[in-house]
């Protein structure tokens, strides 16, 4: 079984407000993006604001999964990305906390 580690990941997404009726519309875009990468590890709150010409989608995530390293989470968000909602990603906090004896039913004495 591979080692599980606490994370936790805030990112900014923006980009200039006026969608297109057709659109989903920003949060939506980012919200199944999030959910293709991360629902098995995570759960998340997003927040949107408009501010000027500008829309912001905020997202705070906390989860459990299967990597060891910020570097390691980060590889797989790379190679995992699919959809242009990441060339609107403006900054972002990472944090990854491996967990000793990570599991169901374990304690320790």
């Amino acid at each position: 079984m591979p080692a599980l580690s606490e994370f936790e990941l805030e990112m900014v997404f923006i980009r200039e407000a006026g969608v297109t009726a057709e659109s989903p519309g920003f949060p939506a875009e980012v919200e199944r993006e999030l959910d293709r990468l991360f629902r098995p590890y995570g759960q998340w709150g997003m927040n949107r604001k408009e501010q000027g010409p500008l829309e912001m989608v905020v997202v705070e995530m906390k989860g459990i999964g299967p990597w060891c390293t910020e570097d390691e989470m980060l590889d797989y968000m790379e190679s995992k990305s699919q959809a242009p909602v990441w060339e609107n990603l403006q900054g972002y906090r990472l944090r990854v906390e491996p967990k000793e004896d990570a599991g169901c039913c374990k304690c320790k004495s």
